[in-house]
């Protein structure tokens, strides 16, 4: 038995549709802020003149689809708590020499508290990670890999991250800055 491939099908029709609605749209490509969206449904363009309720099922899945960019991260101050920093810490090479782990709850509603905070809340979450965590070679590989899979998971298309180097450095490898 062989099943038929209709591909070529949809293609066209797709095709088809697509070239129906530029057509129908003709009059407001001149006013739509990128020619693509002439092909889109007359359901998607009303949609794109309704206010944004990040509370909607839609409009949350639509902002979170959208590329960003990450200006000012701290390679230290990533996986602070839960399942990455569990995952970073399993990764050490020298598993011994890691610092104890301390409680660094993060504040309720975290990342996105229901009410302004100063930063205070935020302060200590960083306590578990950074420089005596990341000198461990194993858990400064997780850490990067972990890094990177949240940035592709967000659709971060741009990042800085900001760290220092001579941090991680281990002493004992001779890897550190000279004294100035």
């Amino acid at each position: 038995m062989q099943a038929p491939d209709f591909r070529f099908r949809d293609r066209l029709r797709d095709i088809v549709t697509r070239s129906h609605r530029i057509a129908e749209n003709w009059s407001a490509l001149s006013s739509l802020p990128f020619a693509e969206l002439a092909a889109a449904s007359a359901a998607d363009l009303a949609w794109l003149h309704e206010p944004l309720d990040p509370s909607a099922p839609t409009d949350r899945a639509w902002l979170a689809a959208l590329p960003k960019v990450e200006l000012h991260c701290h390679l230290g101050g990533f996986a602070t708590h839960g399942d990455d920093l569990a995952a970073i810490r399993a990764a050490a090479a020298h598993l011994a020499a890691l610092p104890p782990q301390r409680d660094c709850t993060p504040p309720a509603d975290w990342p996105a508290p229901a009410a302004p905070c100063g930063l205070e809340p935020h302060r200590h979450l960083g306590d578990n990670n950074g420089f005596a965590l990341l000198r461990d070679p194993g858990c400064l590989r997780a850490q990067f890999e972990r890094l990177h899979a949240h940035l592709v998971e967000q659709h971060i298309v741009y990042a800085e991250i900001r760290c220092s180097p001579a941090n991680y450095a281990d002493p004992s490898a001779d890897r550190s800055p000279s004294p100035s």
